[in-house]
């Protein structure tokens, strides 16, 4: 399944109202030069949905000068994945293109379990 990064039927946002689904955009400037603590940063929660990100989707800098991913984090069971952009106008997202995503393990999990359980 992609993602279709203009669609925000099932999600919420704040800022610019042109970014695709998943990108965020910083103009603060470098992390070392600039004294800002406040840079852009997303949550991408897919809980209690049956899907996950796929790992395949890799996460960086999609342009910008001086522009850095900041604190990449994705949680234990793949649900939730948090991160922070900071640079000179420039966009932190998925750099490999579109996200796209798979049925998450804990679903498959759940539905093996009832499966067992209707075949007794």
């Amino acid at each position: 399944m992609e993602v279709k990064g203009t669609d925000y039927s099932f999600a919420t946002k704040t800022g610019s109202p042109t970014s695709p689904y998943g990108e965020i955009h910083d103009c603060n400037g470098e992390d070392f030069r600039s004294p800002c603590p406040y840079f852009s940063s997303a949550i991408i929660n897919t809980r209690e949905t049956g899907l996950v990100v796929s790992p395949s989707v890799t996460w960086g800098k999609v342009s910008g000068w001086a522009t850095a991913i900041r604190n990449f984090k994705i949680s234990s069971d793949g649900t939730e994945i948090t991160f922070g952009c900071l640079g000179w106008c420039g966009i932190c997202g998925p750099s490999t293109g579109s996200i796209t995503f798979q049925v998450s393990n804990e679903f498959v999990s759940a539905a093996a379990a009832t499966a067992v359980i209707c075949q007794t």
